[in-house]
């Protein structure tokens, strides 16, 4: 039986392991520096109980990138979420042969999203981020 931080701890050191390491950000587990502007990674779980010992979750894995500027209005950088895409991508692929977990190829979803921020703050980072979302099952 494994626990949330077991989980998240194999899943970082596949990470780190991975193309995703030569981003220009961090990687980070849960959270990342709310002042940072650098493509990060971060991984999470979204396990739907306070079990101490989990048996199956869903994997969230998220890269942030900045927009860009055009015209006075930020806009998607969509050369670059096509590069995150694939990495996300050849991340699952990876996940999909890892032992100690039965991944879900039916479950994995990897798309885009707006980073929400507060109204009326200035100097806030415009960004976007992909994200990989993948049900799992913990076989140990």
């Amino acid at each position: 039986m494994r626990t949330e931080n077991d989980i998240l701890t194999d899943i970082y050191k596949i990470v780190k392991g991975s193309p995703i390491n030569n981003l220009d950000g961090g990687i980070w587990r849960q959270t990342r520096p709310t002042d940072s502007q650098l493509q990060d990674c971060v991984i999470s779980l979204i396990t739907g109980g306070t079990h101490k010992f989990l048996q199956s979750s869903a994997l969230y894995v998220k890269i942030f990138y900045k927009d860009l500027f055009y015209n006075n209005t930020y806009s998607q950088d969509f050369v670059t979420a096509g590069q995150m895409q694939t990495l996300l991508f050849d991340l699952s692929e990876t996940l999909l042969k890892t032992n100690g977990y039965s991944f879900d190829i039916q479950s994995r979803d990897i798309h885009s999203e707006q980073v929400q921020t507060s109204i009326g703050v200035e100097g806030e980072n415009k960004e976007h981020y992909m994200v990989l979302i993948i049900n799992f099952q913990n076989t140990l």
